[in-house]
């Protein structure tokens, strides 16, 4: 080291730092920042934690009733809250940034945009694409490349605070980049915001997005029938924690597999083989000591799209068995799953199961939750009596579809034509969430919520679909 060749130079040029660093400090502490450029560090698993940045984030997340809110905790948001604070600290300024473009248009986001633009007088973001996992494609159907050798996509973002607040300076606008990467590197060279040709955009409340949406669609399509709505009790498939002991294609093989758990014959390379045991929020070494084998819980399970197993459904035994919803399934019955948002593809995730199923089971790319709407549901709170049952539908939503069908409803199906039944509601919504036409329309709004549909207009097009 330079210390160790020449120890008072060594001890100089660690002065000069010391001094440096000190300076550089007060400058962060004390001065005014005019301008924050950054390519901040994208990390969903952020380690920067302290309570200071905790407490910024709070701006983020007010009014947010979202049950995963951690995408709000990626570092490169925190950076762009930590820039905020000192462009909002000196009245005015720029703050650029390149970074995950993730905030543009993701749903959790909603409240972080709206804080941005309550902030700042102008927003400037080049949408550079480029997401691998959307498998994003360019407007001519060409290739589509990310600027960075990452998966996400990428925007470069300038928000800018004057002085004094000025209407006619005000405004949001965006420009969309697609193609390959040289062609992107290319018209960057040479771009200016100047001569960009921006979109500009005023976001609606609700979800602020930072990007154009159709808002007479938009109205259309939030008057259609939501799903969430008609059945009124739905829950998130089961997340056994130990797929490779709870779950297999084979069904003697899973249970000669839980009985010699169960009875503590397992050997130390199964105990590591299995990962048996304990971890922070899942204490499977107790649930074990308290649990016996019994056959019943041997159950069908679906567990990827056409992917059947077998699963040991012992609710008290399994991570998150999600037993107050999946016991509508235990005996004869269908159930609807669908995902809540879509965050890579275009709506294509709608299957449909009568056995109990996966937190992934339609989703296995992206890890979106696979959400199930048992069509009816059991009267009984016990694993295997006969349980009478009854519709899981709203009612009043039930009669505004008989008003406009001019049928009667029935709980059960009936061969009278004059009626309809649960399970032609069911089937018409199936049709309609797997029509291309359907898909492509809405596609956009698709993304962000459980799914709309049509209002049947007629008998004859409710029952031929």
């Amino acid at each position: 080291s330079l210390e160790e060749s020449h120890p008072a130079t060594g001890t100089l040029f660690a002065s000069w730092l010391s001094q440096e660093a000190s300076e550089a400090n007060n400058i962060k502490r004390d001065a005014p920042v005019m301008c924050v450029i950054g390519n901040p560090p994208y990390s969903v698993s952020s380690s920067n934690k302290s309570e200071w940045i905790e407490g910024l984030m709070k701006d983020y997340k007010k009014g947010l009733t979202d049950k995963n809110i951690q995408p709000l905790s990626d570092d490169y948001i925190k950076f762009i809250r930590y820039g905020q604070y000192f462009i909002e600290r000196n009245g005015e300024g720029v703050l650029a940034y390149i970074s995950n473009n993730s905030f543009v248009d993701g749903l959790i986001h909603r409240q972080m945009r709206k804080n941005l633009q309550d902030t700042f007088d102008k927003i400037y973001i080049i949408n550079l694409h480029g997401d691998v996992k959307k498998k994003e494609v360019a407007k001519d159907g060409g290739k589509d490349e990310n600027v960075f050798d990452i998966q996400q996509g990428v925007s470069i973002n300038i928000f800018i605070k004057f002085k004094n607040r000025l209407a006619k300076k005000s405004g949001i606008f965006l420009f969309d980049l697609w193609g390959k990467r040289q062609f992107k590197y290319e018209y960057l060279r040479q771009a200016s915001i100047s001569n960009i040709k921006w979109k500009k955009i005023k976001p609606v409340e609700d979800n602020y997005f930072f990007k154009k949406v159709n808002h007479k669609l938009k109205k259309e399509y939030e008057n259609h029938l939501s799903i969430a709505d008609l059945f009124l009790n739905n829950g998130a498939g089961v997340q056994t924690k130990r797929d490779n002991i709870f779950v297999d294609l084979d069904r003697n093989v899973l249970m000669n597999r839980i009985i010699k758990i169960l009875s503590g014959n397992t050997t130390p390379d199964e105990i590591e083989r299995l990962k048996i045991k304990n971890s922070s929020s899942y204490r499977l070494l107790e649930k074990i000591e308290q649990s016996n084998f019994d056959e019943k819980f041997v159950r069908k399970y679906n567990y990827r799209v056409f992917d059947d197993r077998y699963i040991y459904y012992d609710k008290n035994l399994l991570g998150r068995a999600f037993y107050k919803i999946m016991q509508n399934i235990l005996d004869e019955n269908l159930g609807l799953i669908v995902c809540k948002q879509q965050s890579t593809f275009d709506f294509q995730h709608c299957f449909i199961t009568k056995v109990i199923t996966d937190h992934n089971s339609i989703s296995l790319q992206t890890r979106e939750a696979s959400y199930f709407f048992p069509l009816f549901l059991s009267n009984k709170d016990t694993l295997f009596a006969q349980k009478q049952r009854t519709p899981n539908l709203n009612i009043d939503i039930v009669n505004k579809i008989a008003s406009k069908l001019n049928l009667t409803f029935t709980p059960e199906k009936e061969s009278d034509k004059t009626t309809f039944a649960p399970i032609d509601i069911f089937d018409y919504i199936y049709a309609v969430l797997h029509s291309p036409t359907y898909r492509e329309k809405y596609k956009e709004f698709l993304k962000i919520d459980f799914p709309r549909v049509p209002y049947p207009k007629d008998s004859r097009t409710f029952w031929a679909l």
